[in-house]
Formats: C-alpha cells, sequence, structure tokens
C-alpha cells in the first residue's frame, strides 16, 4: 500500500499566502484596467485618427488634380465645398471623441478606489452626485444624442453615396477606356491596311 506523507505546515502556509498575494495582485490590476483603458473611448479615438488620415489624403489628392480640372475647364470651386464637407466630417468625430472622452472621466471618478488621490477624487465625485449637475449632464445628453446622432448618420450616408458614385464612375472609365483602346486599335489596323493598299496601288 501507498502510504500517505503527511503535508508540511509550512509549506501550506506559504502556499496560501502566495495565493492571497496572486488574487490581491490580479485585483489590483483588474482596478487598474477598470478605471483607465477599460474607460478611454479607444474605437472613437480610431475613428478620429482614421477621420484626420482621410482627411489630409483627400487634401492632397484635391491638389493633385487641380491641373486636370484646369485643363478641361471644369470649375476648382467645388474643391472647397468638398473641403468643407471634410471639415464637417472632421469636426463630428472629434466631438464625439471628446464626448465618449468626458463620460469616460465621469466614469473614471465614480470607480476611483485607491486610497491615493480619493480626496481628489471625492470631491468630484461629490459634485457629479449633485441633481444640478445631473441635469445639466442629461441635458447634455440630450443634446448630443439628437445632433451627434443626425450628424454622424447624415456624414455616413453622405460618405457611402459618394463612395457608390465614385465606384461606378471608375468602372465606367475603366470600360469606356478598354472600349475606346479597342477601338482606337482596330482603327490603326485598319489605316495601316489602307495605306498599304494605297502604296501598292501607287507602285502599279
Amino acid at each position: 500500500m501507498n502510504k500517505i506523507k503527511p503535508q508540511n505546515s509550512f509549506d501550506s502556509l506559504s502556499s496560501s499566502q502566495s495565493d492571497e498575494k496572486n488574487t490581491k495582485c490580479l485585483d489590483m490590476l483588474s482596478k487598474i484596467y477598470d478605471v483607465s483603458l477599460d474607460n478611454f473611448p479607444i474605437l472613437s479615438f480610431f475613428s478620429f485618427l482614421i477621420t484626420i488620415t482621410s482627411f489630409i489624403l483627400s487634401c492632397y489628392h484635391l491638389r493633385e488634380i487641380e491641373p486636370t480640372f484646369i485643363k478641361y475647364k471644369i470649375n476648382t470651386e467645388y474643391n472647397k465645398y468638398y473641403i468643407y464637407f471634410l471639415m464637417f466630417i472632421t469636426v463630428t468625430h472629434l466631438l464625439s471623441f471628446f464626448h465618449s472622452l468626458s463620460v469616460s472621466i465621469i466614469e473614471t471618478i465614480r470607480e476611483w478606489t485607491f486610497n491615493r488621490y480619493k480626496k481628489f477624487f471625492r470631491k468630484y465625485k461629490k459634485i457629479i452626485q449633485r441633481k444640478s449637475f445631473q441635469k445639466k449632464y442629461n441635458l447634455y445628453q440630450t443634446i448630443w444624442g439628437i445632433f451627434g446622432t443626425i450628424s454622424l448618420f447624415s456624414s455616413y450616408l453622405s460618405t457611402l453615396t459618394f463612395l457608390v458614385l465614385s465606384s461606378i464612375t471608375t468602372v465606367v472609365i475603366y470600360i469606356l477606356t478598354y472600349s475606346c483602346r479597342e477601338i482606337s486599335n482596330k482603327l490603326q489596323l485598319f489605316i495601316d491596311t489602307s495605306n498599304t493598299y494605297i502604296n501598292k496601288a501607287r507602285k502599279c
């Protein structure tokens, strides 16, 4: 029969202490994550960065195609309206990011439980718990909910419309360019054949 070895009390005590430390460490990391990255509006931040990148690239390409507009006598005043539209989208996403950031700050103040800076956060926690603050907060939330939703929806709908139109235009241009190239090659073949027959007739 296998003999059961008696457990060492010191080993069991040290293991329980290490487990307790690990639990406290995980709880601390969870709290830090909860009041920092978990509250930060990451998607809104990346959306704003993508919008700025698109704005810069669009402005750069507008300058690149301006000589083509001038060559074919196309009114370049439309570029200004396009830039105004890009600015509207950029400002809308900036306001959306600021709104998300303000909500995350309020949530961080509400969830802060650490001893360090606890007095500082307790002061602002009392402010956000006031009825006057809650009324203003709800009013701003309602205003942004209406204005922000309409602005974002209109900007996304306009962007989607431009995307569809530009895609259709690109496909049509490709088809026309390919067809014209084929017709041009056939016409050139007919011209070369005609010139050959004309040269032969002159020699005769």
